[in-house]
């Protein structure tokens, strides 16, 4: 009988426990992060190191989940179409207080087409639309930090390297959203002296090759923004990033430039990129104050982080006989963007 007994109250007090912590789970306020890439992506893993620090120092009770889109694999409509309805079953089935929606994709093809009635609170991350491209307000419960691209970081550079002169910046990129806000961006961009053209965005490899051996053939500058996602020989299957860059690397007469650290992690020589921990840091603050609020106080938008990230491979300048001044090299270390 007693063992009996005591067998009971071990269960209960077993259950009483998992049920406490099932309690205090559920009632902690929910933070999903909506990533448009997929886990492994170099933007995503550094967005999330930002994060970290913030939640490495936070005491507020908070739950933080995470969801990957995988747009960066996604072959087809159907992939994509498929990572939308995934997302969406995510929202649905972790009940989020605020959703960070991480790049354009995942703000266009899912937060943005919400009920904003019904759905949480949406803080936009790292995006280069407007707010009101997205449908988003104060009164739509919306907040969050616009990406800045660094073009006057990039002019300062290429006054480094050739000092007055004239130069020719061609433009090539992935044909997707973020793509096409980039080119938009760049496009509108005062470069001074400097004229921006030829540009084009492209779905293929051989399209990317085709432009970057003839078109660009004749710039002094070749600008690099993403080069994901470009479609092979094969219709579905997707060329490596990595392949994309070094060949670019080796194969273009311009000096290329990429708009972001992968480009010159992945083989690339230069790079002058947005800092992701940055904005990382940036959108998990503004969430944990905005909760710390009551979801009442919207943050105030914010529309121009002056940050940005210099990377720089060695060998690969030494073998184009580009110098620059000491500081950019200091810059690299500092933001582990300095290769050999």
């Amino acid at each position: 009988m007693k063992k009996s007994s005591l067998q009971l109250l071990v269960s209960i007090t077993i259950i009483a426990f998992f049920a406490w912590v099932f309690m205090l789970s559920s009632s902690k306020p929910r933070i999903l992060v909506l990533q448009s890439l997929s886990q492994q992506a170099d933007w995503a893993v550094r967005i999330e190191q930002g994060m970290k620090v913030v939640l490495r120092s936070n005491r507020a009770p908070v739950t933080v989940l995470y969801h990957y889109m995988n747009l960066d694999e996604a072959g087809s409509d159907a992939q994509v179409k498929a990572a939308v309805q995934s997302a969406l079953r995510s929202i649905q089935r972790e009940k989020p207080d605020i959703i960070i929606s991480v790049d354009d994709e995942s703000n266009t093809l899912v937060t943005s087409q919400l009920d904003p009635d019904t759905r949480p609170a949406v803080l936009y991350l790292s995006t280069l639309q407007p707010p009101a491209h997205y449908g988003y307000s104060k009164n739509t419960r919306s907040t969050g930090i616009e990406e800045s691209l660094p073009t006057t970081a990039i002019s300062a550079m290429l006054n480094s390297i050739y000092p007055e002169r004239k130069l020719q910046i061609a433009i090539i990129g992935v044909d997707d959203v973020t793509g096409q806000a980039e080119l938009k961006r760049l496009k509108s961009t005062e470069w001074n002296a400097h004229e921006a053209g030829p540009a084009k965005l492209v779905s293929t490899f051989n399209e990317w090759r085709t432009f970057v051996s003839e078109e660009a053939k004749h710039a002094d500058v070749l600008l690099v923004l993403s080069a994901e996602m470009l479609e092979g020989e094969t219709k579905g299957v997707l060329i490596p990033e990595r392949d994309v860059i070094q060949w670019t690397e080796k194969r273009a007469a311009p000096l290329p430039i990429g708009i972001r650290q992968s480009y010159v992690r992945y083989g690339g020589g230069l790079a002058v990129s947005s800092p992701a921990p940055v904005y990382g840091w940036l959108g998990m603050q503004m969430a944990l104050d905005w909760i710390k609020n009551g979801l009442s106080d919207i943050p105030a938008p914010r529309s121009h982080v002056s940050e940005f990230n210099i990377s720089m491979r060695m060998t690969a300048l030494e073998k184009r006989g580009i110098k620059l001044p000491p500081v950019y090299r200091e810059l690299a270390r500092e933001s582990g963007g300095l290769f050999p």
